[in-house]
């Protein structure tokens, strides 16, 4: 199977962010390899796993737009700026690249996306308050939202998102005193 990768062009048939070649390096460089340690075929189904995942959970929460109507992924964007610059819309931001990596390792022994009656039971809120806005949830896999949490990959594309929390249903918004 030959994995097609966008490359900033717009690909009508692109299926992943990241070469299995990229992939091995990034994680070959933190040490991290033997977890990734597949088939080239299994690793090639991991990234497009992960990239489906992205597509699913954050396609709503990126800002800017598209560049072309026929490519099959959300980036490459223009209209995207973070801290203040202008993010080139003839590329894939590589922290989009680091996240399909670290989604890809995690796909290789789960699935991202569970449907919420095969997913592990739990997440159920156990504590909620609404001063400085804080929400515990009880022992279990999943959020209560029904699917895994991989908080330091959304802390990653953070700057990449418009308004918003994907899957949360929560809105970011800026709160001024006067």
């Amino acid at each position: 199977m030959a994995l097609v990768v966008e490359d900033g062009t717009g690909k009508p048939d692109a299926e992943s962010y990241v070469s299995v070649t990229d992939a091995d390096a990034y994680l070959a460089k933190r040490g991290i390899a033997g977890t990734w340690a597949a088939t080239s075929g299994a690793k090639e189904i991991a990234l497009i796993q992960a990239t489906d995942y992205m597509e699913q959970m954050y396609r709503s929460a990126w800002s800017g737009s598209r560049v072309r109507s026929t490519q099959t992924l959300s980036w490459p964007r223009t209209g995207v700026y973070v801290d203040g610059f202008s993010v080139p819309a003839t590329l894939v931001p590589t922290e989009v690249k680091v996240a399909c990596v670290q989604l890809a390792q995690r796909a290789v022994t789960e699935t991202l996306l569970p449907d919420i009656a095969n997913s592990s039971a739990g997440g159920d809120i156990v504590e909620q308050s609404i001063g400085e806005l804080s929400v515990r949830y009880s022992e279990g896999t999943t959020s209560s939202l029904g699917r895994p949490q991989y908080q330091a990959i959304e802390r990653t594309l953070s700057p990449f998102f418009s308004n918003s929390i994907p899957g949360s249903g929560f809105k970011v918004v800026e709160v001024l005193r006067a």
